[in-house]
């Protein structure tokens, strides 16, 4: 089959589990409720690192441009857009934050994000566990994330959707009712 996709018959099962991270990412890039989740939980699991660093310079979601100007540095680079999830500048952690099972995602991200530190005149590579900072558990839109670090610069988050899928069932079933249909979505009741 041309295109390097998966060919017929059995052989989809090993193409899937071999492509299962590109496909997840690729899937949760589409979604817009993973984009919108996926920054709120970065953004969290950032400000609870930051609030365990309080004597450090930390950086959440912030463009390497504006990194730059506030360090002081001659240059903002070829990518002063680009966001770094965390970058602790006086330790020069750089982390990135990403739904499992994209733990290679990160990683490289992590490398990247350093590399493009590193040519503005900041000091970055990615991060090492450093216990309570890079794990924990938070509330986040009403469902429980938990989340460790896992490589080098790689964070990773999991979440339990029982309260969305609550959340969805009340929606369906109040709209349901709304209309006077009276039927109620199953497993909503």
């Amino acid at each position: 089959m041309s295109g390097g996709g998966p060919a017929p018959g059995p052989k989809i099962v090993d193409w899937v589990r071999r492509h299962a991270q590109e496909l997840s990412d690729g899937a949760r890039k589409w979604n817009l409720f993973h984009a919108w989740f996926g920054s709120a939980v970065g953004r969290a699991i950032g400000q609870e690192y930051a609030a365990e660093h309080p004597t450090d310079d930390v950086f959440v979601d912030t463009p390497i441009g504006v990194i730059a100007g506030k360090l002081k540095l001659p240059s903002a680079g070829t990518e002063p857009f680009k966001r770094p999830d965390i970058y602790n500048a006086t330790t020069g952690k750089v982390y990135e934050i990403k739904a499992y099972p994209n733990q290679i995602l990160a990683e490289e991200e992590a490398m990247q994000y350093s590399a493009w530190l590193r040519a503005v005149g900041a000091p970055a590579s990615p991060g090492v566990g450093d216990g309570s900072t890079t794990s924990g558990r938070l509330r986040i839109w009403g469902m429980s994330v938990t989340y460790e670090q896992v490589g080098p610069g790689a964070i990773v988050y999991e979440y339990d959707a029982s309260a969305l899928r609550q959340l969805f069932l009340a929606g369906a079933t109040a709209a349901a009712l709304a209309r006077g249909g009276g039927r109620v979505p199953v497993g909503a009741h």
